[in-house]
């Protein structure tokens, strides 16, 4: 069943997912189960009730890309059942879960704006940690992960390691 299968995905992947990554699959397999009921059996569920479930998913109050994310999550759930031999097929492998593509607006920050940025940050932490992110290219973790040996002054490098040392598909040492 959906709920049995839930349990075990768990007991498999969760030491390997970050809690983000961990809630977001949870918000999914919550929109698996209110549409399907926990009972559902995995091997019943076909490339139809896939179909289907996205269509009620897109009728929720949630963008394209959240949608789009929650088809990906499916697929990745029920990929790993047929890798384990509990399915024979993934309904959801003809879903496409390609976000939609986003126009992106940009605007010029000028040094004036960047300037009015920095001086309505509360402390000088904070304006630091600004600095480091807007002119250093570093995400807020990443600033704050920062330690003195990973600045070589001698040679203008920073190194920017990845949460854990751990590379994945969202952080690298660079």
């Amino acid at each position: 069943t959906l709920d049995q299968w839930r349990t075990k995905y768990f007991q498999l992947r969760e030491s390997k997912l970050s809690a983000g990554t961990v809630g977001l699959h949870k918000l999914t397999w919550q929109y698996l189960t209110d549409n399907f009921g926990d009972a559902a059996r995995i091997d019943r569920i076909n490339r139809l009730d896939a179909a289907e479930w996205r269509a009620w998913l897109c009728k929720k109050d949630i963008s394209e890309s959240s949608v789009a994310m929650h088809i990906r999550n499916a697929k990745v759930f029920f990929q790993t059942a047929v890798d384990l031999d509990l399915i024979i097929s993934n309904p959801f492998d003809r879903e496409s879960g390609a976000a939609p593509k986003v126009s992106k607006n940009w605007a010029e920050i000028t040094d004036d704006d960047l300037a009015k940025i920095i001086d309505a940050c509360p402390d000088g932490p904070w304006r630091r940690v600004f600095a480091l992110c807007r002119w250093a290219g570093l995400r807020i973790g990443e600033a704050v992960r920062l330690r003195w040996d990973d600045l070589k002054w001698d040679t203008n490098i920073l190194i920017v390691r990845p949460k854990g040392g751990k590379e994945n598909t969202k952080q690298k040492w660079r």
